[in-house]
């Protein structure tokens, strides 16, 4: 399944995260371009890991699947923040369900 969490790679995603927040903080929204910038590459990369993302299955992930819990627990930081999980018309722009 998906395995162990990497602290490392945990950390990296949290500087991400509050760099998103500044971003969010100083432009009133989360919309940061993605070709332009590291943020914007990681923001690029969010919604093309959580457009594979069953949203539903993080849910229901025994506690022994912390990597999973740990992609549930990002999926709700980055839609708290008001993180726009699809964008555009391509044909990869889909909803993902609200909770």
């Amino acid at each position: 399944m998906f395995g162990k969490v990497n602290t490392s790679t945990a950390s990296m995603w949290e500087k991400k995260f509050n760099d998103l927040i500044k971003y969010r903080d100083e432009n009133g929204n989360c919309d940061v371009p993605t070709k332009k910038s590291s943020l914007g590459r990681w923001v690029a990369n969010q919604r093309k890991q959580y457009r594979d993302y069953d949203y539903n299955a993080g849910k229901n992930q025994s506690n022994d699947d912390a990597r999973a819990k740990e992609l549930h627990n990002r999926y709700e930081k980055l839609k708290d923040a008001g993180f726009k999980f699809s964008i555009g018309k391509g044909k990869y722009c889909t909803k993902l369900p609200k909770s």
